[in-house]
């Protein structure tokens, strides 16, 4: 399974879930919602930014999540820092037109793969969802 079958799942998956799309970022597609950090230096255009592959929304909460074909930890350590707020003001700027009270992070990946999981990186992590051979998506508390 590929990073954009994930997507492609997961996508599917959380608007029958009731969420709606900010942003969905397609392998190779661009057409992301990019979020710079709160301590980006001037004249630095996109230095630290992240695009998250998909950015949500339901209920007054904003869910971020990050999708790859395996676990990757470098995804799992780019979610610490949303949840950690360091890219809070580029989600006030962007997101924030609505009423969001909460901020939540999901990593996205096959099934298969979940023994690849290392839970030392999960610490701030609210959900993995795990994606099937049969795309049906799994949700599991981090």
């Amino acid at each position: 399974m590929n990073e954009e079958q994930v997507t492609e799942a997961v996508e599917e998956y959380l608007e029958r879930e009731g969420w709606t799309m900010f942003a969905v970022d397609y392998p190779t597609s661009g057409s992301g919602l990019r979020l710079h950090p709160n301590d980006r230096e001037a004249g630095t255009k996109h230095s630290g930014s992240i695009v998250p592959d998909i950015v949500a929304h339901r209920d007054g909460t904003v869910l971020i999540v990050e999708c790859k074909p395996h676990f990757d930890r470098h995804d799992a350590r780019k979610l610490d820092e949303v949840a950690e707020g360091r890219y809070s003001d580029s989600l006030e700027r962007r997101v924030y037109s609505t009423d969001v009270r909460e901020v939540a992070t999901a990593l996205a990946f096959p099934k298969s793969d979940e023994s690849s999981v290392e839970p030392e990186l999960l610490s701030q992590i609210d959900s993995l969802l795990l994606v099937g051979d049969d795309s049906l998506v799994f949700e599991k508390e981090a």
